[in-house]
């Protein structure tokens, strides 16, 4: 297997990562606890099919059989099985990996700070001197 992996160890924050992701033929995560799936969007965003775990909020990003595969919690044979099939079929994986571009485009911080944004705006009372102004108002 060290003939055909890489381990490059920890990677910073203002390394390379993009040019890792697209080292790879699938991106595979067991994490159950991906609270924001921004590691899965990652990939995505690099056209990585992607097989991960049903929880959190990463079935926000991984839509089973579109961008990539979801398997339940705990079970290394499902995720196993998803993982061989992709890399046995690389046609496959190549258009799950270009469907996950469009999901992670859906998902940049600016999309996400406008629904944040939204969705504060609805909450607040009318008065705007309870509310802050939206963003493009601030200078």
């Amino acid at each position: 297997m060290s003939d055909r992996s890489c381990f490059p160890g920890f990677v910073a924050a203002d390394g390379d990562l993009p040019g890792l992701y697209r080292l790879a033929s699938v991106f595979c995560t067991a994490c159950e606890i991906e609270a924001q799936g921004i590691v899965v969007l990652e990939a995505a965003a690099t056209e990585l099919p992607v097989i991960a775990v049903r929880s959190g909020a990463v079935p926000e990003a991984v839509a089973d059989g579109v961008n990539g595969y979801l398997v339940p919690p705990g079970d290394a044979e499902a995720m196993a099985e998803r993982l061989v099939a992709l890399l046995s079929d690389p046609e496959r994986a190549a258009g799950l990996g270009r469907a996950g571009r469009v999901v992670a485009e859906r998902h940049t911080v600016a999309k996400a700070m406008d629904a944040y944004e939204q969705l504060y705006l609805r909450q607040c009372p009318r008065s705007p001197t309870v509310c802050a102004k939206p963003r493009e108002q601030i200078q």
